[in-house]
């Protein structure tokens, strides 16, 4: 079955955070992310595996920062095909064996922000920054993967590019998130309404939100967004607001917390739920459960 016609017949539950783990892990403060997909991979794998065993319908690639802007801060501008090539392959690897109610899990090619300001705001101009969201797109495609997550974008420009950069060279499904504040807009101002309207414009297949805000916080930019698109909504909130605890950030929302919202996010036209900082397996294992308990699933084939 196809990422597409999954979505139309069911709720997919998607990861959670590979930031948040990867420190967990022992990830060395002002690491590369990204490289550890050829110095280490098997935690790469042990990480996307028990998301896969949680119950993820959708696993994504630890390519967030994976263009050459971002990775010249490393030295690594040379290593985007490597790198994301890698990520892709061993997502894939990772899920092998771990069967979904769908199927084995989708495998989604993850693009973040650049890194840069696009102009007026910054130097970077608009056809540059399509040029280099392209040129991750198509590494991404070579190692196989089934379809892009754009996500964590505030400037509605930036992910205009992302997307448009992706469509120029595929027609794998696009989920496209951009992340909101407390005043539920981005940090340049765009209010969700504005951001549902124009992603339905650019043709992408599933409109959302995540990271920026808990479970509430985002619920609250999904009910904005349903009201300018009929396109799918993605959902994937923080383990709430990080608080400092003895000078450490600690993301305080429980797997129960998580859930909190799930009908409601559903009955708006969510039908892609996962998790972003802080969460961990077993909020997607509290996702699924949820879904799976209520036969919210079922009801929408």
């Amino acid at each position: 079955m196809s990422f597409r016609d999954a979505l139309k017949r069911r709720v997919l539950v998607m990861d959670g955070a590979m930031g948040t783990m990867l420190q967990s892990s022992g990830l060395r403060p002002g690491a590369c992310p990204e490289e550890l997909n050829v110095s280490r991979p098997d935690v790469i794998q042990k990480i996307h595996r028990v998301y896969a065993e949680a119950g993820a319908d959708i696993v994504e690639t630890n390519t967030f920062g994976c263009n050459r802007i971002k990775l010249k801060e490393y030295g690594l501008d040379k290593s985007v095909d490597e790198l994301n090539i890698a990520g892709v392959r061993l997502a894939r690897k990772a899920v092998q064996g771990i069967k979904s109610r769908t199927g084995p899990a989708f495998i989604a090619g993850c693009i973040g922000p650049i890194g840069k300001l696009l102009e007026p705001l910054g130097e970077l101009s608009f056809d540059d920054a399509v040029a280099i969201f392209k040129e991750q797109a198509r590494a991404l495609i070579k190692g196989g993967a089934d379809l892009f997550s754009i996500e964590t974008m505030m400037d509605l420009k930036e992910i205009k590019a992302a997307v448009i950069a992706v469509k120029e060279i595929t027609d794998r499904p696009i989920m496209a998130m951009m992340t909101f504040e407390q005043s539920i807009r981005t940090v340049f101002g765009t209010p969700p309404e504005a951001a549902a309207i124009v992603l339905e414009g650019l043709g992408v297949d599933v409109i959302g939100t995540n990271c920026g805000l808990g479970a509430q916080g985002v619920f609250e930019v999904l009910k904005k967004m349903s009201s300018f698109t009929n396109r799918p909504l993605i959902s994937e909130a923080n383990a709430g607001i990080p608080v400092l605890k003895d000078g450490v950030s600690v993301f305080p929302s429980s797997p129960q917390d998580h859930v909190k919202y799930l009908a409601e996010s559903i009955a708006l036209g969510v039908r892609v739920i996962g998790g972003c900082c802080g969460t961990t397996p077993e909020h997607i294992r509290a996702v699924k459960n949820a879904i799976h308990s209520s036969g919210i699933d079922l009801k929408i084939m």
